[in-house]
């Protein structure tokens, strides 16, 4: 009997078994070449599960005033749990691969009421979960906040798959005050795919926007600062962005608060623009209209990092399952790939070019990766390196862009699926 069961759930305890195995090599790993010693910027973003409330009240400024206002209280639990065993090195690790682990049941759970995908389907999706550096780059390695986005995007993809419309709309709302606050262009792909528009603006849109404007002003008449909205890099040069491609090939130099306006016009230009023409786009399918929702806004906003891509990594491994063409099917797999080693590797090219110049506190592991590229690469200019994989992420994400487009127009679909 118990043999039958796992048979039965194979496709879900295998990838499970490998995704925790892969996280605890990964750990113990970086434990120890690092000899515990903190390799990552923004060791703040750990400290602050230690004061839950540190920031809805403003006692930090971390980022100008910048991060989700929940997004303590939700970390606070596992800080707390994981500091009573292990120094913050592993505790923070630990934490964040929680978060992933959670996005990782959860698109489980989607998938196990997903009728029309095979078994087969299932298991390579929850693979892509398991083994893509989207993942574990975001949540084990760098340990950054944006690794709880993930359980959002899967929370939403859930939530869409049983038609619970309300609890949707509330989702992306929670999602922009505890993970980040660009996932409120998730409200886009909702008000396309549902019927009931009403029900978005009462549970999602206008509870975000009384909140976040209460929460502004009082931060203001406090802070001296605007929350959200006055925080702007005065480089973007660590950014996976075309806005970053343009600067590095042309050496123009951009500040960050005019790329900042720039890039959310041309977001939400590109927005419009489907909005117009949503009739032609098949408006049931809500994972590729948030996955394309996605792409559009890692494109074209400036401020976004190789980090920022695990808030798409639930789509990126349910979307394929709705292509029933092996082939098309296959390229997006291999886009994915691309993406993800190549966005991996511009972050941790920028990361030792920034090193090599001095810049950054000194870490064994920084030193010892330094020392591998010099004695692989080293006749390889490590800024033609990092320009090369940027401009490859980039492509990859134009290229996934026309992908999902042409799949979504109703012109291309042998089967157009009733909207809900």
């Amino acid at each position: 009997m118990l043999s039958h069961r796992f048979s039965a759930k194979a496709w879900f305890y295998i990838p499970l078994s490998l995704f925790l195995l892969l996280r605890i090599a990964i750990i113990c790993l970086l434990y120890f070449i690092t000899n515990n010693s903190e390799f990552t910027m923004d060791q703040w973003v750990f400290d602050l599960g230690s004061d839950p409330f540190s920031v809805i009240t403003f006692g930090t400024d971390a980022s100008n005033y910048s991060q989700p206002p929940f997004f303590p209280v939700a970390l606070a639990p596992f800080a707390f749990i994981t500091g009573l065993f292990f120094g913050e090195f592993l505790a923070s690790r630990i934490s964040f691969t929680i978060f992933e682990l959670l996005g990782f049941l959860i698109t489980a759970k989607y998938l196990s009421i997903s009728k029309s995908s095979s078994v087969r389907d299932k298991k390579i999706a929850l693979l892509i979960l398991a083994f893509s550096p989207i993942g574990f780059m975001a949540g084990t390695v760098m340990r950054t906040e944006e690794a709880i986005v993930m359980i959002f995007t899967s929370a939403l993809i859930l939530a869409m798959k049983k038609g619970r419309e309300k609890p949707a709309s509330i989702l992306i709302f929670l999602g922009m005050i505890t993970g980040k606050i660009l996932f409120g262009v998730m409200f886009f792909p909702l008000l396309i795919t549902l019927k009931n528009k009403k029900e978005v603006f009462k549970w999602g849109i206008y509870p975000a926007l009384i909140f976040l404007i209460v929460y502004c002003v009082i931060g203001y008449s406090i802070t001296g600062m605007v929350p959200f909205i006055e925080f702007s890099p005065s480089s973007t040069a660590f950014c996976l962005s075309m806005f970053t491609l343009i600067q590095q090939y042309s050496y123009i130099g951009i500040t960050g608060g005019f790329l900042k306006w720039t890039s959310l016009a041309l977001v939400f230009a590109f927005l419009t623009i489907l909005w117009i023409i949503r009739k032609k786009l098949n408006r049931a399918d809500f994972n590729e209209l948030a996955l394309l929702s996605f792409i559009i806004l890692f494109l074209f906003f400036y401020h976004i990092i190789p980090e920022y891509l695990i808030y798409a990594l639930p789509l990126f491994a349910v979307v394929p399952m709705e292509h029933k063409n092996k082939v098309e099917r296959h390229f997006f797999h291999g886009l994915h790939l691309v993406l993800a080693l190549a966005s991996t590797g511009f972050g941790i090219a920028y990361g030792l070019k920034v090193y090599a110049k001095g810049f950054g506190y000194k870490s064994l592991s920084k030193d010892l990766a330094l020392n591998m590229y010099n004695k692989a690469l080293g006749n390889t200019s490590i800024e033609i390196l990092e320009k090369s994989l940027l401009t490859i992420s980039v492509i990859a994400l134009f290229l996934l862009l026309f992908m999902i487009y042409k799949h979504l127009n109703l012109k291309n679909r042998a089967v157009i699926i009733k909207p809900y």
